[in-house]
């Protein structure tokens, strides 16, 4: 999927945040996710081949770079689902 069509479809789609995916379209959808609505959140993704894989992990590599650089990264907090599921519902 490019970023064009993602964005047509913006905030209607929910699109699963795979860190192995495009960076380019990885930190499009993250920022968006992250600073819309009240409430914003993102859940990301990782398989647990990407390490076998140079290009994803790559890819990996520059997602979380960007996150951890990203505009709002101090309101970020990294939690495991059960967590995420307290906070959200909380």
């Amino acid at each position: 999927m490019s970023v064009a069509a993602w964005m047509e479809s913006w905030p209607r789609k929910r699109t699963t945040l795979n860190l192995g995916m495009r960076s380019e379209l990885f930190q499009t959808i993250f920022d968006c996710a992250v600073s819309a609505g009240r409430r914003p959140y993102a859940a990301m993704v990782v398989r647990t081949d990407v390490g076998s894989h140079a290009g994803m992990l790559a890819c990996v590599k520059r997602n979380l770079d960007a996150m951890l650089n990203h505009r709002l990264a101090d309101r970020f907090v990294f939690v495991t689902p059960t967590e995420a599921l307290r906070i959200l519902t909380g």
